[in-house]
């Protein structure tokens, strides 16, 4: 009876640490650049999304020709490479905007209304920003 339970033990642990490793060399170096990435063509982002897709299949154990797309977003809970960059802007700029950031961020991202003479525009009633 003993013997049988010490491959599922092993097996555990190495998902685990399958799924660190990815972390640490994979995913943490998608994000890392991921405000280069923000508004990047399909052709650059596609090697990057492959890369995550064959990080995932590693810890999920999935063949090379199965789907995974399903299986990152319902089991991993990864958001695809386009989404991670969106999403990673929109908390950059929530930050500036909320003084969370560090300053030379929070300088760059001003509202329109706050500009003398463009308080009427539509932009400024959109609460749409400035960068300079």
């Amino acid at each position: 009876m003993e013997k049988r339970g010490i491959p599922t033990v092993v097996t555990k642990r190495l998902d685990g640490s399958r799924c660190h490793l990815v972390h640490a060399f994979v995913t943490s170096r998608i994000d890392y650049c991921s405000s280069i990435l923000y508004g990047a063509s399909a052709a650059h982002i596609r090697p990057l999304q492959n890369v995550l897709n064959a990080a995932a299949r590693l810890i999920l154990r999935k063949r090379m020709y199965n789907r995974i797309t399903a299986a990152v977003r319902d089991l991993l809970h990864w958001l695809p490479v386009q989404q991670r960059t969106d999403y990673k802007m929109c908390v950059l700029v929530y930050k500036c905007l909320h003084q969370a950031a560090p300053i030379y961020l929070s300088e760059l991202c001003t509202p329109v209304a706050t500009f003398a003479g463009r308080s009427h525009l539509r932009s400024a009633v959109k609460e749409c920003l400035v960068t300079s």
